[in-house]
């Protein structure tokens, strides 16, 4: 059985993963930067194609949107970066992820309203949706480093077995 490819889009909680180690039954390829907004994903897209199509797609953006510019009205952009990876790869199975329980004051009830909001995106352009909200937010390890936002080890350990499987699970490769 061929391993999935897997192209992961987002900002620097993307960019700073070790994704081969992490998800070693597939092949990826990251796509993060740091300090990335959605709206700079979305403005880079037409520089992505590539000769073949991943399997899956993985994006997760808006965490710089939200915690330095409080801007909560960036998922309507990720339907639309979902919507133009479409065009470019309709085969593709795509997996919009939540943001995470960041440990900041004040702010859970809004990363909740933001994480529904995605779930309702991921059903309208026919995308799968991955919790990483409850699982981080039950961890009995700290998720996070000392910023409280940059995942430490144990962190993407988590998240990568999230990924695995939703992988396994709900897309069967």
């Amino acid at each position: 059985m061929k391993k999935p490819t897997i192209y992961l889009f987002g900002d620097s909680l993307i960019n700073y993963g070790d994704w081969q180690q992490l998800l070693p039954d597939c092949t990826t390829f990251s796509s993060g930067i740091p300090g990335e907004r959605a709206e700079a994903l979305l403005s880079r897209l037409y520089r992505t194609k590539t000769k073949e199509p991943p399997d899956i797609i993985l994006i997760m953006t808006g965490t710089n949107n939200l915690l330095l510019y409080q801007d909560t009205r960036f998922p309507e952009i990720i339907k639309n970066i979902v919507l133009t990876l479409k065009e470019q790869y309709p085969a593709t199975r795509f997996l919009l992820n939540s943001l995470f329980p960041f440990a900041i004051p004040g702010i859970e009830k809004v990363i909740v309203a933001i994480n529904d909001r995605l779930k309702t995106i991921a059903v309208q352009t026919g995308s799968d949706y991955l919790d990483t909200f409850s699982p981080f937010k039950s961890a009995t390890t700290v998720p996070f480093g000392p910023d409280d936002v940059h995942l430490n080890e144990a962190g993407y350990q988590l998240w990568a077995r999230c990924i695995r499987q939703h992988i396994n699970h709900r897309m069967r490769y």
